[in-house]
């Protein structure tokens, strides 16, 4: 695809520009130890998604050519059955301090189950000797972090409050510019959200790439911005789909359900039939009890070309759809 013009004249910006880290999302301390420091040349566990790793590996490489790895993701974001256990973390952390790289850690939205699950975890990396990131995506998970001074609070993308059915906010892009504007723009762009994060002392809030588009501008703002690739999430809950196809009929769709991590064994990939928008090609995934999308090359190209008018400072790669039980 030739580039446009935009394209080249951010290829030759981007050496004098911020610099942009780079994370990965691991799902096992093995995975820490044998990483070579660069992306995966091909996802573990792309369930027949490979060409959306290629893809995006690609405009990675053209936009942003070789790059090494500082940051290592651990956990996950979705579901408190996949919270990983104290040894993992042990485990990655320990890795990733071998490799001489900084850890943060993902939490889920969470009972009181969850959170005892995840104190134990918050009380290994407080001791730690320096100050290591936790990604709340609860409330509740951010009051229990104000008890541990040296983990350091990141705003997660599940808090980010924004339109995400993929089959119908690519529409917004040629919507009135109001109206598109309202629908690209996050709770966390608003100035009260962004002064009460700063009180909880969150310097970094976590978003999806969305197919409506972005219009944010991070560059002037109190706290930074983090961005996925190349997937996102459409909805999740407590209720899992494959969980409870095995089960009695009554006994289906109910969130109490007991999780035998059948997530780790099937997704179901989602296309359309004869839909009116015209996004027959368009698919979406479900694994566990979340929703996901890829993302397109429009979309990456965006995002790729313009990260510093956007004010991204962290890009994460997921190499996978982000449901391991590490």
């Amino acid at each position: 695809m030739k580039k446009c013009a935009a394209d080249e004249r951010w290829r030759t910006k981007r050496d004098t520009s911020p610099m942009i880290e780079w994370a990965i999302h691991m799902r096992d301390s093995r995975a820490v130890r044998t990483c070579d420091g660069r992306l995966p040349a091909l996802s573990p566990n792309s369930n027949g998604m490979a060409d959306v790793h290629r893809l995006a590996l690609r405009l990675i490489d053209e936009y942003f050519g070789t790059l090494t790895i500082s940051r290592v993701y651990f956990g996950n974001e979705f579901c408190q059955h996949l919270i990983p256990s104290l040894a993992s973390v042990k485990e990655a952390y320990g890795a990733a301090q071998d490799r001489g790289w900084r850890f943060s850690l993902l939490t889920p939205y969470v009972t009181d189950e969850g959170l005892d699950k995840l104190r134990p975890l918050f009380a290994f990396l407080e001791t730690q000797g320096e100050p290591v990131e936790v990604v709340f995506n609860d409330w509740g998970v951010l009051q229990q972090l104000s008890s541990f001074p040296h983990l350091k609070p990141v705003h997660g993308r599940l808090l980010d409050k924004r339109l995400r059915d993929p089959r119908i906010t690519g529409l917004y892009k040629s919507a009135p510019i109001p109206i598109r504007t309202a629908v690209q723009r996050s709770n966390v762009t608003t100035s009260p959200y962004l002064a009460l994060l700063r009180r909880h002392g969150v310097e970094l809030v976590e978003l999806d790439n969305v197919m409506q588009g972005l219009d944010i501008d991070f560059r002037n703002t109190p706290v930074g911005v983090a961005l996925y690739v190349p997937y996102g999430f459409v909805a999740t809950g407590r209720v899992c789909m494959i969980a409870s196809l095995h089960q009695p009929q009554r006994e289906r769709f109910r969130p109490e359900t007991k999780c035998h991590h059948e997530c780790q064994q099937y997704v179901t990939v989602y296309t359309y039939a004869r839909p009116p928008w015209g996004n027959e090609e368009q698919r979406f995934l479900l694994k566990g009890n979340t929703h996901f999308y890829a993302h397109t090359e429009e979309m990456l190209r965006f995002v790729f070309s313009r990260c510093e008018h956007l004010g991204i400072r962290r890009f994460i790669y997921q190499p996978g759809l982000p449901m391991w039980l590490s």
